[in-house]
């Protein structure tokens, strides 16, 4: 009699642990998959970072080239409105 009882018991445990370690391993296959989905986006983040990276490095050049433009421009306007103001002048 007490050995049935004591083999009930056994497999009682058997079981419960079975079902603890499936919901371990559900659990962590869960974090597992986030995981991987956050390496993912920061990839992407990182590549799309390191191309913004490469168009900044040309913001000094480009930058030199407008003050250059706008000097031009302001030269050209100074000297049409001294033209302008002579005509009606």
């Amino acid at each position: 009699m007490f050995d049935r009882v004591l083999d009930m018991l056994r497999t009682s445990v058997n079981v419960f642990g079975d079902a603890c370690c499936a919901t371990i391993v559900a659990l962590l296959n869960r974090v597992l998959a986030a995981l991987e989905d956050i390496r993912g986006a920061a990839d992407v983040t990182l590549a799309g970072g390191v191309g913004v990276i490469g168009e900044v490095q040309h913001v000094t050049e480009r930058l030199a080239t407008t003050d250059a433009v706008i000097g031009e421009v302001a030269n050209g306007a100074v000297r049409y409105a001294g033209s302008v103001g002579k005509l009606l002048g």
